[in-house]
């Protein structure tokens, strides 16, 4: 299952520096997002919250993709709960974002802020379904069996054995 947890990294580390990078523009940058944030919200409250959880995404799949190799299972539950977390956080300010980027009439934003919030939102939904499923692998207190079951026949299809 290790295997099945790495896989989301890249998707993490890209989806941590997008919303790190709005996070930023959003706050101190000179731009459509900068001009639509200050007009609507609060930009510090908007910094700190797509900059501090796509900080905690980049972060921890960064950890995790440079040393979690050889983690054992409890290690690599607590860092995909984190992870989970991080982009269940993620989903509800991307949430916001698109909400502001759609509704706000004072600004019009730029044609690429409108795609990049929606497909990033659902990059960390992705992200969140996946890390969720390998948390409730790693679980010792979630009952797996049929998971493992259906693994298992899937694996013995791929490589011919009948049994």
């Amino acid at each position: 299952m290790k295997i099945a947890s790495r896989y989301l990294l890249p998707l993490e580390l890209y989806v941590g520096i997008v919303m790190l990078s709005w996070g930023v523009s959003g706050y101190v940058g000179r731009g459509h997002l900068s001009y639509l944030v200050h007009a609507e919200s609060e930009p510090l409250a908007w910094g700190i919250a797509l900059g501090g959880v796509g900080a905690l995404q980049l972060f921890g799949a960064a950890v995790e993709l440079l040393w979690g190799r050889r983690w054992s299972a409890p290690s690599l539950l607590g860092s995909v709960s984190v992870r989970c977390i991080a982009a269940f956080l993620a989903v509800g300010i991307w949430v916001y974002a698109c909400y502001l980027l759609t509704v706000a009439a004072t600004v019009s934003p730029a044609g690429s802020l409108i795609i990049q919030a929606p497909v990033t939102l659902l990059f960390n939904l992705w992200v969140y379904s996946g890390n969720l499923r390998v948390r409730c692998v790693l679980n010792p207190d979630c009952k797996t069996t049929k998971l493992q079951a259906k693994i298992m026949a899937e694996r013995r299809t791929a490589i011919g054995d009948p049994s």
